[in-house]
Protein backbone atom coordinates (compact mmCIF):
# COMPACT_ATOMS: atom_id res chain seq x y z
CA UNK A 1 0.00 0.00 0.00
CA UNK A 2 2.89 2.42 0.37
CA UNK A 3 4.75 1.60 -2.72
CA UNK A 4 0.96 2.84 -4.56
CA UNK A 5 0.82 6.07 -2.17
CA UNK A 6 4.48 6.70 -2.91
CA UNK A 7 3.59 6.27 -6.56
CA UNK A 8 0.94 8.38 -6.69
CA UNK A 9 2.96 10.93 -5.03
CA UNK A 10 5.59 10.65 -7.18
CA UNK A 11 3.45 11.28 -10.31
CA UNK A 12 1.76 13.89 -8.98
CA UNK A 13 4.93 16.26 -7.78
CA UNK A 14 6.23 15.57 -11.37
CA UNK A 15 3.35 16.75 -13.20
CA UNK A 16 3.24 19.78 -11.22
CA UNK A 17 6.66 20.53 -11.85
CA UNK A 18 6.48 19.80 -15.65
CA UNK A 19 6.75 22.34 -18.03
CA UNK A 20 3.14 23.70 -19.24
CA UNK A 21 3.21 24.68 -23.06
CA UNK A 22 0.34 26.79 -24.35
CA UNK A 23 -0.99 27.30 -27.64
CA UNK A 24 -0.21 30.49 -29.13
CA UNK A 25 -2.98 32.16 -30.85
CA UNK A 26 -2.45 34.79 -33.73
CA UNK A 27 -5.02 37.89 -32.83
CA UNK A 28 -5.96 40.06 -35.36
CA UNK A 29 -6.70 43.12 -34.81
CA UNK A 30 -9.39 44.93 -37.29
CA UNK A 31 -10.15 48.08 -36.19
CA UNK A 32 -7.17 50.34 -34.75
CA UNK A 33 -6.99 53.51 -33.26
CA UNK A 34 -6.08 56.28 -36.18
CA UNK A 35 -4.87 59.80 -34.66
CA UNK A 36 -5.29 62.44 -36.56
CA UNK A 37 -2.42 64.82 -37.64
CA UNK A 38 -2.98 68.00 -36.25
CA UNK A 39 -3.91 70.47 -39.62
CA UNK A 40 -2.70 73.92 -39.25
CA UNK A 41 -4.92 76.71 -40.77
CA UNK A 42 -4.16 79.84 -42.26
CA UNK A 43 -7.00 82.46 -43.36
CA UNK A 44 -7.09 83.19 -46.98
CA UNK A 45 -9.71 84.75 -48.95
CA UNK A 46 -13.24 84.12 -50.23
CA UNK A 47 -11.45 84.25 -53.99
CA UNK A 48 -9.14 81.54 -53.29
CA UNK A 49 -11.78 79.16 -52.78
CA UNK A 50 -11.21 76.61 -55.40
CA UNK A 51 -13.81 76.17 -58.41
CA UNK A 52 -15.02 72.72 -57.14
CA UNK A 53 -15.19 74.26 -53.59
CA UNK A 54 -17.33 77.04 -54.56
CA UNK A 55 -19.65 75.01 -56.90
CA UNK A 56 -20.44 73.08 -53.92
CA UNK A 57 -21.11 76.03 -51.66
CA UNK A 58 -23.53 77.41 -54.25
CA UNK A 59 -25.65 74.35 -54.78
CA UNK A 60 -25.61 72.94 -51.19
CA UNK A 61 -25.43 76.17 -49.18
CA UNK A 62 -27.35 79.22 -51.59
CA UNK A 63 -28.53 81.28 -49.18
CA UNK A 64 -25.51 81.26 -46.96
CA UNK A 65 -22.97 83.82 -45.71
CA UNK A 66 -19.55 83.13 -46.22
CA UNK A 67 -17.94 84.50 -42.85
CA UNK A 68 -14.13 83.12 -43.14
CA UNK A 69 -12.24 81.10 -45.01
CA UNK A 70 -9.26 79.16 -44.06
CA UNK A 71 -6.70 76.85 -46.00
CA UNK A 72 -5.04 73.65 -44.30
CA UNK A 73 -1.61 72.48 -44.40
CA UNK A 74 -3.13 69.16 -45.55
CA UNK A 75 -4.92 70.86 -48.47
CA UNK A 76 -8.52 70.91 -46.81
CA UNK A 77 -10.47 74.23 -46.45
CA UNK A 78 -12.65 75.14 -43.84
CA UNK A 79 -15.44 77.44 -44.43
CA UNK A 80 -17.73 79.28 -41.59
CA UNK A 81 -20.68 80.06 -43.13
CA UNK A 82 -23.91 81.41 -41.73
CA UNK A 83 -28.07 82.06 -42.18
CA UNK A 84 -29.90 83.62 -40.12
CA UNK A 85 -28.37 82.88 -36.52
CA UNK A 86 -27.01 79.37 -37.34
CA UNK A 87 -23.50 79.15 -38.16
CA UNK A 88 -21.63 76.08 -39.43
CA UNK A 89 -18.04 75.16 -39.87
CA UNK A 90 -17.30 73.10 -43.34
CA UNK A 91 -14.16 70.97 -44.40
CA UNK A 92 -13.61 70.37 -47.87
CA UNK A 93 -11.35 68.70 -49.36
CA UNK A 94 -9.64 69.52 -52.54
CA UNK A 95 -12.84 67.53 -54.15
CA UNK A 96 -14.69 70.20 -53.14
CA UNK A 97 -16.49 67.28 -50.97
CA UNK A 98 -18.02 68.44 -47.46
CA UNK A 99 -15.72 65.78 -45.00
CA UNK A 100 -16.89 67.30 -41.92
CA UNK A 101 -19.63 69.66 -40.42
CA UNK A 102 -19.07 71.22 -37.37
CA UNK A 103 -21.01 73.35 -34.85
CA UNK A 104 -19.51 76.07 -33.28
CA UNK A 105 -18.74 76.46 -29.68
CA UNK A 106 -20.65 79.23 -28.78
CA UNK A 107 -24.24 77.73 -30.68
CA UNK A 108 -23.47 74.23 -28.98
CA UNK A 109 -24.14 75.93 -25.39
CA UNK A 110 -27.55 77.08 -27.03
CA UNK A 111 -28.79 73.22 -28.27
Amino acid sequence: MKTIITISATIAVLSLTAPRTAKANRIQIRYGIIQDKEVKYQEITVAEIPDVVTKTLEKDYSGYATEKVFKGDDGTYKIIVAKDKVKEILVFNNKGEVIKVEVPESQKLHL
